[in-house]
């Protein structure tokens, strides 16, 4: 059965009408990945953002668990901290479980973290280095699945500076362990006997003014200028004094228990600063590029409620356009077409007309049946 003739006629006007919406949604389905890319990357920056508070912790109950081994003292100190690094613990987990490109297994994660803590409890560590060294791998975890998080696909020029904030972890972990080892061994009187360690911690110390001085980070002028003050500090020369203090007693002493210059507390103290200033930067950096992500993301949705009216107001215009335009011609078509069969039929009236109600096409046709008619 063939089509009528107001069928054909709406399909025909409905062919633009789909090319425009084909085209709209072809540009919108490109704006919605762009979106869901920023989305995907604000939900990055904010992981990166708790695990490196996550990793601040624990960096810092590793430092406090070495002073107690070493020293026997501050057990008060470590208790609150571990109770800090707990109080972290479901927030990390609620935004790994969120990312599925991590494969970390958080209840291994917390397991061995507690498997850690017992042993400590336990007393079966005998020296300051081998917290360290317990403690570094789950350190490193977190740190790893930071740097996934990095290295996640970006938009919009973040992309570099995101990448400078996992050197400025590095940094942060030197400075850190610096402080944890160095303190530990202090505070036992112990002087540093393993060349390894030795070695270790010139490494760790090295680590932040390599890392910090990087020609490929990219900061702030503000985060630029803390980082400069932080190598410049009276904090940052006090680690580097208790370095070469540390480094003299291996290189020249030979007794196991030796007495320092240099006092734990106050290292203590002004490592914690350098770390935790190292940790404001990176928390700055990572609030702009959140509050970068947020702005250019309610701008899409925003782009999107206004594509989306747009959109609805045009397809109402154009139907009830093309309502219009096929009834303008399916109504005198159907009038002629009725005149016609009338006439054809034996059944009509000679004598009506058609009104002529355009000079058109059809209204000129109407005309020529009336001129017929009359003749």
């Amino acid at each position: 059965m063939g089509l009528s003739l107001r069928v054909k006629l709406f399909g025909l006007f409905l062919l633009p009408l789909g090319t425009l919406i084909v085209s709209q949604g072809i540009l919108f389905l490109g704006k919605y990945g762009e979106y869901k890319t920023y989305q995907s990357q604000r939900d990055n920056i904010e992981l990166i953002a708790s695990t490196m508070n996550l990793i601040t912790e624990l960096q810092k109950e590793r430092g406090l668990t070495s002073i107690y081994v070493g020293s026997g003292s501050n057990r008060q100190a470590v208790d609150d901290q571990r109770k800090k690094v707990d109080a972290l613990l479901p927030a990390e987990l609620s935004l790994i479980s969120r990312a599925r490109y991590l494969k970390m297994d958080f209840s291994a994660f917390t397991g061995a973290l507690n498997t850690l803590r017992s042993q400590v409890d336990e007393k079966r560590f005998d020296s300051p280095q081998r917290v360290i060294d317990a403690y570094t791998p789950s350190i490193r975890t977190l740190m790893g699945s930071s740097n996934k998080a990095v290295n996640q696909p970006t938009i919009g020029g973040l992309g570099k500076v995101m990448s400078s904030i996992a050197v400025l972890q590095e940094a942060q972990e030197g400075a850190a362990r610096f402080r944890g080892l160095v303190s530990g061994a202090i505070s036992s009187s112990n002087r540093l006997k393993e060349r390894e360690a030795m070695l270790s911690l010139i490494k760790d110390f090295e680590s932040i003014e390599i890392n910090l001085n990087s020609p490929a980070i990219i900061y702030s002028a503000q985060s630029r200028e803390t980082i400069d003050k932080v190598l410049q500090s009276g904090d940052f020369s006090l680690m580097k004094d208790a370095l070469l203090e540390v480094f003299g007693l291996y290189a020249t002493s030979t007794a196991d228990v030796v007495q320092y210059k240099t006092n734990y507390d106050a290292l203590w103290a002004s490592a914690s600063k350098v770390v935790e200033s190292l940790n404001m930067v990176s928390q700055n950096e990572l609030k702009n590029l959140l509050t970068r992500s947020t702005t250019i993301l309610r701008s899409y949705v925003r782009e999107f409620y206004t594509f989306m009216t747009i959109i609805l107001v045009l397809i109402i215009v154009l139907v009830i356009m093309g309502l219009a335009f096929v009834s303008s011609i399916r109504k005198p078509v159907g009038q002629i077409s009725s005149t016609f069969l009338s006439i054809a039929t034996g059944s009509g009236d000679l004598s009506a007309r058609l009104e002529v109600r355009a000079q058109d096409e059809l209204g000129r046709l109407a005309g020529y049946f009336n001129d017929f008619a009359e003749n």
